[in-house]
């Protein structure tokens, strides 16, 4: 064998090493191909899902502009520092102990405390005193405005408004002492300041400060009742009454609480999609995949899925909140229309906003409930003012009006039908027809949130007031 034909042999190539690296391309190229196969199927999906977002939200601009917290925040009325009640009210609990046990007696209003009652109540409110002389200024019942809160956690408990009924509840422990006194336009005093209370959470956007102020209507229903069966007011707290009555019954609270809703919910939405907070803020695991890698690969990114469920939380809380809008004697009606679907669950496995249906559907209904009390309350005072006009009951709620039929005569819970007069042979009693069960026991502070007793306030002749104390039930007294 000569050189040549040793070198020829020497540079002949593997056919072995080509075909290997045929294979690792193929490979690299499927894997690449799968990679991008599943990011362009997650990013389309993304896409379709933030354009859904995107046509609701503009939907939700087009019937409702200015519904974002921002905005609502933003057309607040301004309310200056010196004529704020709210204020008065963060200072009062600042003097209170911070876990505070107020003496709150529940006798039938006709009837007078017990002596040792009396004791503690006005035992307690020596104590307080510093915070009684505080809330002494909010006998003019006015619109107010707390300290904003976190707009972080737009859907939480506000702080500030909580302070409300707890001053209320220390204005209720002072109108039961005077009542019981004798002292009643003091007791009425007091108890224009319980509606001041009221009046103090104003126009702010969140369901747990409207449920607040739920609380306070409540402690002033209470007082008026009272103050009705211990005697006789002077014609003119009774028109203050009346007036401030009125006024806290015409504020919006169940629109202000479900825009607040609205609204934070969609907060929390987008912060939960952009990354800004756990997406478990708003959504549950309802169930785990039995092969997660296999849900990985061919499922929908759960960010995706969050948008998905947002998409179709916006219209169904719209259709609530417009409910809210109509005369709360058509809401009930509408609100069993509402064709919005509740069930937020996107997929096999997720959840999306899953308190939604408890917190906010039955809200409608459940402020119609407390209308239906303060109307009744309203109705009361009026016709202890006609009694003390005409020497005698109204036989119907159409005598106390001049001309049409104000809408405070009007039951909530009953249509366009007026609350009802019943002449009884100690009185008389106001009540609702209670035909409105929807959002009964929601959350409610006590018994004027459920139509299992339907609305009623009782009046008595003047020599059926102020009646001796009714003994404690024996289990009390043991």
């Amino acid at each position: 064998m000569n050189d040549t034909d040793a070198t020829v042999v020497l540079r002949e190539a593997p056919p072995r090493r080509r075909w290997g690296r045929f294979v690792v391309l193929t490979l690299v190229l499927i894997i690449l191909g799968s990679v991008l196969s599943w990011t362009g199927m997650q990013v389309f999906r993304r896409y379709q899902a933030q354009q859904t977002l995107d046509e609701a939200v503009a939907a939700v601009d087009q019937k409702d502009s200015g519904w974002r917290l921002e905005d609502l925040e933003a057309s607040r009325t301004a309310i200056a520092d010196d004529q704020n009640p709210a204020l008065v009210i963060v200072k009062a609990r600042s003097l209170l102990p911070k876990s505070w046990l107020p003496a709150l007696p529940g006798p039938l209003p006709q009837h007078q405390i017990l002596p040792d009652q009396l004791e503690e109540i006005e035992t307690q409110l020596q104590a307080v005193g510093e915070a009684l002389s505080v809330s002494a200024s909010l006998s003019q019942p006015r619109d107010g405005q707390f300290p904003n809160e976190d707009p972080r956690s737009p859907l939480d408990e506000s702080k500030n408004s909580s302070n409300a009924p707890t001053v209320a509840q220390l204005l209720r422990m002072r109108a039961t002492a005077l009542a019981q006194r004798g002292d009643l336009e003091g007791a009425a005093q007091a108890t224009l300041g319980v509606a001041c209370t009221a009046r103090a959470i104003g126009d702010e956007r969140r369901l747990v400060a409207q449920m607040m102020r739920l609380r306070c209507r409540n402690e002033l229903l209470f007082c008026v009742e009272r103050l009705l069966g211990q005697g006789q007011l002077s014609v003119a707290t009774l028109a203050r009454i009346q007036t401030a009555l009125e006024e806290e019954s015409a504020v919006p609270a169940s629109e202000y609480a479900l825009e607040g809703e609205r609204a934070g919910y969609h907060q929390m939405a987008l912060s939960a999609e952009a990354g800004s907070i756990d997406l478990a803020k708003i959504s549950l695991q309802v169930s785990t995949p039995p092969n997660p890698y296999k849900e990985f690969v061919f499922g929908t990114l759960t960010s995706t899925l969050a948008r998905q469920g947002h998409a179709r939380m916006l219209p169904v809380m719209t259709e609530l909140v417009a409910v809210t809008r109509l005369p709360p004697e058509a809401q009930r009606e509408a609100q069993d229309k509402l064709a919005g679907d509740w069930n937020f669950r996107i997929g096999d496995y997720w959840y999306f906003f899953p308190d939604l249906h408890k917190r906010v559907r039955g809200v409608p209904g459940l402020f119609r409930i407390n209308l239906a009390w303060m109307r009744c309350g309203i109705v009361a005072v009026a016709a202890e003012r006609y009694r003390q006009a005409h020497g005698r009951w109204p036989e119907k709620v159409e005598d106390l009006a001049d001309g049409p039929l104000p809408s405070w005569a009007k039951d909530p819970l009953g249509g366009s039908a007026p609350l009802l007069l019943e002449r009884k042979k100690d009185g008389l009693t106001i009540r609702s027809q209670g035909k409105d069960g929807t959002g009964a026991d929601n959350g409610a502070p006590d018994r004027r949130a459920s139509v299992s007793v339907p609305p009623m306030t009782r009046l008595y002749d003047v020599d059926k007031r102020r009646q001796p104390p009714q003994p404690r039930p024996t289990e009390e007294r043991d």
